[in-house]
């Protein structure tokens, strides 16, 4: 392709990622974190089709690229598969659920990202990459410290310690911080002006995750410098390489060890978060042991996490429900099945190949692959404890189609040269097509923004007929459902809160939230309220409030 094409497109994809780190649509939309970064993403992602299309013979002109586009392929053959074969509603298949987006559509954008980074983004590209990020990731966590000091012009529902920046949540926050704190030097170490903005960026990093109050951060730090260091010392003093490589090692599964509560680490590690983790962990995996083949279906897993938890996790004063396995892998069992998380499995390894052809074609040390494999292996790290986010699939999928294209071009020791293929054809009626594919995608989305607009309209008019036909409306949702017939119920009106709970089970007959609706509702029937009952211990067996529940 053209050198100045391959520049812009490569503009495009980075500075979409940077768009989805940052969108957020407060007052606005109820889910104003997560609704905006998938309209984002998702027209992103069908701008950039007719690209991908355009430049097939890209995708399978080396074993790397090859690679890349069979895993993805086969990817998205069998998330059909899994769509078709799963029993959940097809919205939140479509969607995910509210607050999560975790959806099909997140998923096809994800591998078309990945696909067009693999074909757009080249070696001379990296240092814009580094700057998309580094700019994201300080900008969210400027925003991350002005909530800390309480000037935030936004009111946030947060469960949290309020400290969610753009990204909803302290643990992301923690964990995006760390991601660039490496790439953040590299990138402003030869800048003009260094000594006033390394030390700058230096703090609002660190300062955001301390305020985050999240181990993760820490951890993803600690892990970036040992990582650079290490690489540093492998091309300079292979003594030193072997020495604090072994020492690195060991204090890792040290730590390790120490969050798992064990070892003289574990009273500073260890902490509540971690044994739920290991709950969600072992209903994920007795999930994906009951669907093998096809999973539960996209972000399907929080109608099932209750039915499959153990009597260990059901015996803890801290037991609670959760619509994620807080492990990315986990989760691909949970919702895709075996194959599916088999196929991710290998896109994380064929990623950790390439930076390991790239770094060896390169033959020295290069401050700017070792901060691009920091950024990357922290992503890694983070993804083994947290929850999956649309941002982090996001970063994650221009990374990994981005290293896998630097080193299927990356020949011999000449990494640094672009290769122009000579395509005769003009690329305008192309770009024509991106827009068209853009305003298709908007159009797929707006009843998804809508919908949830409404929902903000509604409650701020104390409009109840709006509100139930928000929450009716496609696409439908279990959250928005179990919401509104909760403040419905509150407000007095058990009527109407009982017509949205019985709507909501037909929408989806696998949610306990919803069926309890029907159970504490005094507007059921006694028999609608045993049936309910019943469904939920079917759902829900280890329940010991619900078998005790007395219905009168």
């Amino acid at each position: 392709m053209n050198k100045s094409k391959s520049v812009n497109l490569s503009r495009v994809i980075i500075f979409g990622a940077f768009a989805v780190t940052l969108a957020m649509t407060p007052g606005l939309n109820k889910d104003s974190l997560i609704i905006p970064k998938m309209v984002v993403l998702f027209s992103l992602s069908l701008f950039l089709l007719p690209f991908i299309l355009f430049s097939y013979k890209d995708l399978i002109n080396t074993n790397y690229s090859k690679t890349l586009f069979i895993l993805e392929s086969t990817l998205v053959l069998f998330g059909v598969l899994v769509l078709i074969n799963s029993s959940s509603p097809i919205d939140q298949l479509i969607f995910g659920r509210t607050g999560r987006g975790l959806g099909l559509i997140t998923f096809l954008s994800c591998v078309l990202l990945t696909l067009a980074s693999l074909i757009y983004i080249r070696f001379e590209h990296v240092t814009l990459l580094l700057k998309g990020i580094v700019f994201a990731g300080l900008i969210t966590s400027f925003y991350s410290c002005i909530q800390y000091f309480g000037v935030d012009i936004f009111k946030w529902d947060s469960k949290t310690n309020g400290i969610i920046g753009t990204l909803g949540n302290p643990n992301s926050q923690s964990s995006f911080a760390a991601m660039i704190f490496i790439p953040a030097i590299v990138f402003y170490w030869r800048s003009k002006f260094r000594w006033i903005i390394l030390p700058i960026s230096i703090i609002t990093l660190l300062f955001t995750i301390y305020i985050s109050q999240s181990t993760q951060g820490y951890i993803g730090v600690i892990s970036a410098i040992a990582t650079i260091t290490l690489i540093y010392l492998w091309f300079s003093k292979k003594v030193f390489f072997w020495i604090i490589g072994l020492t690195t090692f060991t204090s890792g599964i040290t730590a390790i060890l120490g969050m798992l509560g064990h070892g003289p680490l574990s009273y500073y590690l260890y902490k509540v978060s971690v044994q739920s983790r290991g709950d969600f962990w072992r209903s994920a995996f007795t999930t994906g042991n009951a669907h093998p083949i096809f999973g539960v279906g996209f972000d399907s897993f929080g109608d099932y996490s209750l039915k499959y938890r153990d009597e260990i996790a059901a015996s803890h004063s801290f037991a609670e429900y959760t619509d994620s396995a807080h492990n990315f892998y986990l989760d691909y069992l949970a919702t895709g099945g075996y194959l599916f998380l088999i196929l991710n499995i290998g896109l994380t390894l064929l990623a950790l190949r390439g930076f390991y052809v790239l770094q060896k074609n390169y033959g020295s040390y290069n401050r700017y692959i070792a901060g691009f494999f920091c950024a990357w292996l922290v992503i890694q790290l983070q993804t083994m404890i947290n929850t999956q986010t649309i941002t982090f699939l996001t970063w994650n999928a221009v990374f990994t189609g981005a290293i896998i294209g630097m080193s299927s071009t990356s020949i011999g020791a000449n990494v640094k040269a672009s290769i122009d293929s000579n395509f005769t054809k003009s690329l305008t009626p192309i770009y024509t097509q991106g827009l068209v594919m853009l305003l298709i995608a908007l159009l797929i989305m707006f009843p998804y923004f809508n919908t949830d607009r409404l929902l903000v309209k509604a409650a701020n008019t104390g409009n109840g007929d709006l509100l139930i036909q928000a929450v009716t409306s496609y696409p439908q949702s279990v959250t928005k459902y179990s919401q509104a017939s909760r403040a419905l119920l509150e407000s007095g009106l058990p009527t109407q809160s009982l017509f949205l709970a019985k709507k909501a089970v037909q929408f989806n007959p696998q949610s306990v939230s919803l069926w309890a609706l029907i159970l504490v509702n005094t507007s059921a029937s006694i028999q609608e309220r045993i049936d309910a009952k019943n469904k939920i211990l079917e759902l829900d067996p280890l329940n010991n409030e619900v078998k005790n529940f007395e219905i009168k």
